[in-house]
């Protein structure tokens, strides 16, 4: 349930206007004025279970300045900007929380590329697929010995903290296919935007590589370029009716991953069964029990049928 503010409270941002890109990365441009942000992101009342409010003295402390002129000065900028004042101290409003929450995350800053980890067994090969931790805060899964890649998944630095390895590689995957679930319904995961979605048929040289079937879903976000191609088992694995059948059949959908012979047996499946309208129909199987599920270019379901062979 989304958290009800009082009237003081909404008083209190009303005042925050529309600021240009350009102004927004000079108020961001100083160590400072992050350090505020992510004090006052960190500050929590426990009792009231709500974000704690700092008074300017408070705040100046935990940031660790002593010249009160220097603090005032970087604290001005980030009021009406990025932080709110009322009478009883100063705090982060939705969009300041949401930068807050980018820089703990890890993404602006951490590049370390973590070790690699042993997946689970390669269908084509027979080999391991393994998941290597990029310095672009990307997950790649490939096969070391046949050199077979099956994805890569945007997962941040802080998802590894307070996780064991398998855990992580758990919640990368939930994360991932939350995400596409919300690009498939045309709603942009990063800044909630309008996804366009399309299944391509006319590829070229770099998404035919990416495609098993020569199908690919594309889903890019028409206000920030976020974009998804892949496959299309891996969209239509967030759809309800092949979430059902997998779940019907045992299987939890995200963790159903691009390896796993279901998988793999979905993506070899793909037809292309009509050309205009483009039609794609693609098969989930799962022991004997079958699912053919048909898209339209824009991932809308248009017929699925169940049956046993």
């Amino acid at each position: 349930m989304a958290e009800e503010q009082s009237p003081e409270v909404l008083d209190d941002i009303r005042g925050f206007e529309s600021i240009s890109m350009e102004e927004a990365t000079s108020i961001l441009g100083e160590q400072t004025r992050m350090e505020i942000i992510v004090e006052l992101g960190k500050a929590w009342d426990k009792h009231h279970h709500q974000q704690q409010k700092l008074r300017f003295s408070e705040l100046m402390e935990a940031v660790g300045l002593t010249d009160s002129g220097q603090f005032n000065y970087h604290l001005d900028k980030l009021v009406g900007s990025f932080v709110a004042k009322s009478d009883d101290g100063y705090w982060l409003p939705n969009h300041g929380m949401k930068l807050y929450r980018l820089i703990v995350s890890g993404t602006f800053t951490e590049r370390e590329i973590h070790k690699d980890i042993d997946v689970d067994d390669c269908l084509s090969c027979g080999g391991t697929v393994r998941a290597t931790y990029r310095n672009d805060n990307t997950l790649v899964f490939t096969c070391g010995e046949c050199a077979t890649g099956y994805a890569v998944i945007p997962f941040s630095p802080g998802g590894f903290t307070n996780r064991t390895d398998d855990d992580a590689l758990q919640a990368a995957f939930r994360s991932f296919y939350s995400e596409l679930r919300l690009a498939r319904q045309g709603i942009c995961p990063a800044c909630d935007g309008t996804m366009e979605t399309k299944l391509v048929t006319d590829l070229n040289e770099r998404l035919d590589s990416l495609s098993v079937s020569g199908v690919i879903s594309s889903l890019k976000c028409s206000v920030c370029n976020n974009y998804y191609y892949s496959d299309l088992s891996s969209v239509a694995l967030t759809t309800d009716e092949v979430r059902r059948f997998l779940i019907d059949s045992g299987l939890e959908p995200p963790l159903v991953r691009e390896w796993n012979e279901v998988t793999v047996g979905a993506d070899e499946s793909v037809t292309v069964v009509e050309k205009d309208p483009l039609r794609v129909e693609i098969t989930f199987a799962v022991e004997d029990e079958v699912i053919n599920v048909t898209f339209d270019s824009d991932h809308n379901v248009v017929s699925s049928t169940r049956s046993v062979e």
